[in-house]
């Protein structure tokens, strides 16, 4: 953790400023404690800092025992009765410990790859394919984020996060699971990294020139809420960019509805290997990518393993239309509202993987075809 940061957070239960103690130094502060007057306290444990209310926070006895002589009795009396909760902080952080270098793959090689393509089913393991798809989920420029504040929201195995600050951006990725472990790994602590509540962040309203979350308020008790509470963060004038699942069609959500019934039930450990048998079809559907899509429009059944759990495990999952997001950013006063709906975007990234018989002249995609065949996902942006 950069002492910087440490400017930046604020107590997530009552907004107070915070203190702090050093335990370990390495460059960074590595352990030390963060306190508040109202009684809370975060650890911060191996270069980041743990921002999770009470009912959130994890098991840090081994942390406790090792500095037990620096910390207040209160602490460690209060430290006995803390479990771990939330099952959906469990999925992720056993997803992105087994995939750490998801995405990862060949950084620093150069050259570019047409996403549009399904050239190979292990494309997305690669970097170049991370840099082109952050750029098309999140809608951002790369000169919107250059010098900018950052926050990732979700941040994951930090590949996202590294992507913008390779164009110069001060990021500040937050999760909820211990992912941040991952990704304060991956990014060798370019990323500052703080586990915490995105409905209790530790920050100050209007502090971030640019917030984006990709894939990650749809599985939130609340997406319209998780919004909200993410977008009082942004300065006046700063960008807000939500990547998020797409409503299927009247078959597809029944279908997902009752296999989600089922799988979000299942022990995570059975799961993990239960996904391969989606994994193994969805191989077979990639053979064609029309086969693929139609496939895909009916049951989810993705080539890669990854995206197989992450579907199944999460406990919770909505899925949204780009109108209906687009009245969350206007009921909060945002401007220059733009999506990547395919049937008014002709240059959007859906528009492009269509089939041209299945187009409009002008190269948007009819509707009904939309309909019948909808995109998996939906990504809106605006400027508060």
């Amino acid at each position: 953790m950069k002492k910087e940061l440490m400017k930046l957070l604020i107590c997530p239960e009552c907004d107070s400023k915070l203190e702090m103690k050093a335990f370990k130094m390495d460059n960074q502060i590595m352990d030390g404690l963060i306190t508040c007057k109202c009684g809370e306290w975060y650890p911060i444990i191996d270069g980041i800092p743990r921002m999770l209310t009470s009912q959130l926070k994890g098991d840090y006895s081994g942390f406790l025992n090792k500095y037990k002589t620096k910390m207040p009795d209160e602490i460690i009396k209060d430290a006995k009765s803390i479990k771990l909760k939330k099952k959906t902080s469990t999925s992720f952080g056993l997803e992105w410990k087994r995939y750490k270098d998801y995405g990862w793959v060949g950084r620093g090689n150069k050259g570019k790859i047409d996403i549009t393509q399904f050239k190979s089913v292990d494309q997305e393991d690669l970097w170049s394919h991370t840099e082109e798809t952050f750029w098309r989920k999140a809608l951002l420029k790369k000169k919107e984020v250059k010098n900018k504040l950052v926050l990732d929201v979700g941040v994951g195995n930090g590949r996202y996060a590294q992507v913008c600050t390779d164009e110069g951006a001060k990021v500040i990725g937050i999760d909820l699971s211990q992912a941040v472990d991952i990704a304060y790994e991956n990014t060798k602590g370019r990323v500052d990294t703080v586990q915490c509540d995105l409905f209790n962040l530790p920050f100050r309203e209007n502090t971030f020139d640019v917030i984006y979350s990709i894939g990650v308020l749809h599985h939130t008790p609340s997406t319209k809420k998780a919004f909200q509470s993410i977008s009082k963060h942004a300065k006046k004038n700063g960008i807000v960019s939500i990547h998020l699942y797409h409503k299927g069609n009247f078959i597809y959500e029944i279908v997902d509805y009752t296999i989600r019934f089922i799988t979000t039930r299942l022990p995570l450990g059975l799961l993990w290997y239960l996904c391969y048998i989606p994994t193994f079809l969805g191989r077979l559907a990639f053979l064609s990518k029309y086969i693929y899509a139609g496939v895909n429009s009916l049951i989810v059944l993705r080539s890669g393993h990854h995206f197989n759990f992450d579907w199944y495990s999460a406990p919770v999952a909505f899925h949204h239309t780009e109108p209906e997001v687009v009245k969350w950013f206007k009921d909060m006063d945002f401007k220059k509202i733009e999506g990547d709906d395919p049937t008014i975007n002709k240059d959007s990234y859906y528009a492009k993987i269509y089939p041209k018989f299945l187009k409009n002249h002008n190269g948007t995609v009819k509707k009904w075809v939309a309909n019948i065949v909808p995109r998996w996902g939906l990504t809106v942006r605006g400027i508060k």
